[in-house]
């Protein structure tokens, strides 16, 4: 590996398994913030000449190192009691397993080079179970699975656990309508629930499914996308991806397709595979390999799951959430003071889920034809006595424009 290459590799061991934050401090200086109490130094200086060192404007401790990439062979002392370290073709790799033990774990990890393993060599290395390939691919496998997977368990608790309880309780307790309503209050999500029901949770819970197949299937797929997305993705990433990319998704398509409600998991399981797929198809990284080949049978599902159900439609909302889920990749991963064309798609996507909805909501003569779910729904609450008779008349007379609505609803 020549010594571009090993700087490259460098920093994407800085950004692969150290939570950091960085900021150029300078044309020639780049500062890595390290978010880690267990990691050596806390702030990491990398320097491309000499002359970005500046001994007075530069911060020095026990905690800070400097690291300044030469791009000759000229020898330089280093002065360790400042953590100043000069590197070169000749040194680097040496050198920094010396300062950062770490590192020399990760490049024993990285022996293998994916870019020159293509076609038959890389079938050939993946038969052979003693190969370097292999065992490289095991030592990684070992380390994910003693991954802390907070997150993971976290969301699978609130989409897949809460189910199943909600399902065998109301099933052992039919006589009780508090589970049925439950239920029916969040799975599923159109205009008329937003617009006439005012019942905004549903731009989050409408994942929500309660079906025991679905819960096994997309339970299984839930928790491989939440587990590899929590290696190589930051926690605050993932929830942050969930919390507003659910929104941004239900509300495009409850103006854009007023008559066709939506409901199921399938949506975060494809922001998900969005981000997964963002972070990992474009590198040459063991570890996002290992990360792609766990997760292959993902988008196999999730292209065989509407021919079996007949609902071709989810493959709009299979591409949809998948692209604004590689959005959110695209903006925690680029450096936003510098423009990259790349930046273009994320800007595109949200301002079509803002602003799509937006419009169609302003065209007030627009009145969607009754929603037979949605009507279905508000009878089984006036059935129970959660809403009241004037509150059904004020959507029939002012939403549906209705005088005459005894086909539809019976008080």
């Amino acid at each position: 590996m020549d010594y571009i290459k090993e700087q490259k590799n460098f920093k994407l061991y800085l950004k692969t398994f150290l939570k950091y934050k960085y900021k150029k401090v300078s044309k020639n200086c780049i500062q890595y913030s390290i978010d880690n109490k267990d990691h050596k130094f806390q702030i990491i200086n990398i320097h491309n000449n000499i002359e970005s060192l500046d001994l007075k404007n530069n911060k020095f401790g026990n905690n800070i190192l400097h690291l300044i990439f030469l791009n000759n062979d000229n020898i330089i002392h280093d002065k360790p009691n400042k953590n100043i370290y000069y590197l070169n073709n000749d040194n680097f790799k040496d050198k920094l397993f010396n300062i950062l033990p770490k590192y020399k774990e990760y490049c024993d990890e990285q022996i293998i080079d994916l870019e020159s393993l293509k076609g038959k060599d890389l079938a050939e290395e993946q038969k052979d179970p003693n190969s370097n390939f292999n065992q490289s691919v095991k030592k990684i496998s070992m380390k994910l699975a003693n991954h802390n997977l907070t997150v993971t368990w976290f969301i699978l608790s609130l989409l897949v656990f809460f189910p199943i309880f909600m399902f065998f309780a109301g099933f052992f307790l039919s006589g009780s309508a508090v589970f049925n309503i439950i239920q029916v209050s969040l799975q599923a999500i159109n205009r008329d629930f937003l617009v006439a029901g005012h019942q905004w949770w549903r731009i989050w819970t409408f994942i929500y499914s309660f079906g025991i197949i679905n819960l096994v299937f997309f339970g299984y797929f839930l928790y491989v996308m939440l587990k590899y997305s929590e290696l190589i993705l930051k926690k605050w990433q993932i929830l942050l991806t969930i919390f507003l990319g659910l929104p941004l998704l239900s509300i495009l398509f409850s103006f854009a397709t007023p008559n066709i409600t939506i409901s199921g998991p399938i949506a975060i399981l494809c922001l998900l595979y969005g981000q997964v797929i963002k972070q990992t198809y474009y590198t040459n990284d063991l570890r996002g390999y290992v990360v792609r080949s766990r997760t292959i049978l993902a988008p196999i599902f999730l292209v065989l799951f509407p021919l079996f159900t007949n609902n071709y439609f989810s493959y709009l909302i299979i591409i949809i959430s998948t692209f604004i889920g590689w959005s959110f990749a695209i903006v925690y991963n680029n450096n936003w003071k510098k423009f990259e064309i790349e930046q273009i798609i994320p800007v595109f996507t949200f301002s079509a889920c803002i602003f799509i909805p937006i419009i169609l909501y302003s065209i007030n003569k627009f009145v969607p034809p009754v929603n037979t779910y949605f009507v279905s729904i508000l009878q089984y609450y006036y059935n129970n006595k959660l809403i009241s008779g004037n509150f059904v008349n004020n959507i029939f007379h002012n939403y549906y424009n209705l005088s005459n609505f005894s086909n539809y609803f019976i008080f």
